[in-house]
């Protein structure tokens, strides 16, 4: 299905085995829904409410999502998203991979930011520090008396149980036992287009997966990747969540410009799509996956162009944070578009915020009426840049 696809699924659950499905919109309000939804034409539709156009759903939310166990052997994909499971076998285009929920799935190499192959508590913090800033070769971390070395080359695959990578002009094979993960360097070329509308289907335990979805009835759902098709158990999928070029998340882009000064000398730097303690984004009793980390002083600057019509996000506290009083501010071109204290235990502020002709956006979390940092854990969830519907900003 390309741009002219015409969208065409159902889905039926047993009355009383499974949530209502909600549906949230691009514009941050949210609809409930029964638990019968049939998607056509480009429509959601659901008995007892109004139909809704695809292209305004950022996501529709089936059960509960759990936290990712990021102690499993997993891929790490180039926009931050994982999937828990392992590699069977690759070569220098695509790894096949079987998904811990989503059964063996073909990953593009090219989606791949790193493959962690062993299972621990901890990650080490070499393989961290390259995950944070990518080689500009892939690099292969292997075991050996307790430490890890770095093996830097080509990727070549696996097969029969070995890892094969180019170095020193030549080809060499390591058993796959004894290598921690790899650390992919930046493709080359540029990446097949998007689909007009992409999802994201959230597991419940095992990350993310993504492409076209395809059909979707009471047992499973068919999605389209870059590499072909694979069907999903539903009993296996938390939320479905939509991305196309209206709706682009802030957490996705770098900013130009970002200070971050603590009161006293202990830094808690901004974080993207983790909360500012390095933990998952906990607000109002949920896990958000996307969204800005903050601490009181905080600043961020984006260059926007006037591409964008308007900011949609939930803000406050972290769930876990005790005693944080921070004061929240957004401008657009040194002008105040919205400024509000957030306070623990208090309710998520929702944000609506006009962006028309907004050439460089400012987020700034500084101290509250406390006048001290402690607690200041902010968190902007599901912080949204949103295009008019004819696609600009006017």
């Amino acid at each position: 299905m390309g741009q002219t696809a015409v969208w065409c699924f159902a889905l039926a659950l047993a009355a009383g085995s499974a949530p209502r499905a909600r549906a949230l919109l691009l514009d941050g309000s949210g609809r409930d829904l029964p638990a019968i939804l049939a998607i056509e034409n480009g429509m959601l539709r659901a008995d007892g409410a109004d139909p809704i156009p695809i292209a305004q759903i950022q996501e529709i939310v089936l059960r509960p999502e759990e936290p990712f166990d990021a102690r499993l052997p997993h891929a790490t994909f180039t926009d931050g998203a994982r999937l828990a499971g392992l590699p069977l076998r690759a070569d220098a285009r695509a790894v096949v991979f079987r998904a811990l929920d989503a059964g063996e799935v073909t990953l593009p190499l090219r989606e791949l930011r790193a493959l962690r192959l062993v299972r621990r508590a901890d990650e080490d913090p070499l393989f961290r520090q390259a995950l944070a800033s990518p080689p500009a070769r892939d690099t292969l971390f292997v075991q050996r008396r307790g430490e890890l070395v770095r093996i830097e080359g080509v990727f070549r695959g696996i097969a029969e149980e070995k890892v094969r990578i180019e170095f020193g002009g030549q080809e060499r094979s390591v058993e796959i036992a004894l290598v921690y993960g790899i650390v992919f360097g930046p493709a080359a070329g540029d990446p097949p287009p998007a689909p007009e509308i992409e999802a994201h289907i959230a597991l419940t335990r095992a990350g993310t997966v993504k492409g076209e979805l395809e059909r979707l009835d009471s047992q499973d759902l068919r999605l389209r990747t870059a590499a072909g098709s694979i069907a999903i158990p539903l009993a296996r999928v938390s939320a479905i969540r939509f991305r196309s070029s209206r709706m682009v998340f802030l957490s996705d882009i770098e900013p130009f410009e970002a200070r971050d000064v603590p009161f006293f000398d202990r830094v808690f730097p901004h974080q993207r799509d983790k909360s500012t303690t390095g933990g998952p984004i906990r607000l109002g009793g949920k896990v958000r996956p996307k969204g800005l980390g903050l601490h009181s002083r905080s600043t961020l600057r984006y260059r926007l162009d006037g591409a964008y019509a308007t900011l949609s996000a939930t803000a406050g506290i972290d769930d876990t944070a005790r005693g944080g009083c921070a004061l929240l501010r957004v401008t657009g071109d040194d002008r105040v578009l919205f400024e509000g204290v957030l306070r623990s235990g208090e309710d998520p502020v929702p944000l609506s915020v006009p962006l028309a002709s907004v050439r460089v956006l400012t987020v700034e979390v500084d101290f509250g009426p406390d006048g001290v940092d402690v607690g200041d854990h902010v968190d902007i969830a599901d912080v949204r840049l949103i295009k008019n519907a004819q696609g600009g900003a006017s």
